[in-house]
């Protein structure tokens, strides 16, 4: 059996205690995201519209990461998005 240090379970308790009952998985998330960004930069509050994406973003560091990548992305007009 591995050992898990005390912050790794403290986290994982943490985010067992924020599940809800309806949540979305990465792809989905990722599906959402472009449009998600655009409310996000134009300044609506895209927590209204998509709250599962919302929290998806804020359970999982990976599609944190890529939320974070692609606003950089957009503020500075890369080509690519």
């Amino acid at each position: 059996m591995s050992n898990v240090n005390e912050e790794t379970l403290k986290k994982l308790v943490e985010m067992l205690a924020e599940t809800v009952d309806d949540e979305i998985a990465c792809e989905e998330c990722f599906e959402h995201l472009d449009k998600f960004v655009d409310m996000y930069l134009s300044g609506e509050d895209p927590i209204k519209v998509m709250p599962l994406v919302q929290h998806h973003l804020d359970m999982c560091n990976c599609c944190h990461e890529d939320f974070l990548g692609l606003v950089r992305a957009m503020q500075n007009g890369d080509p690519e998005t």
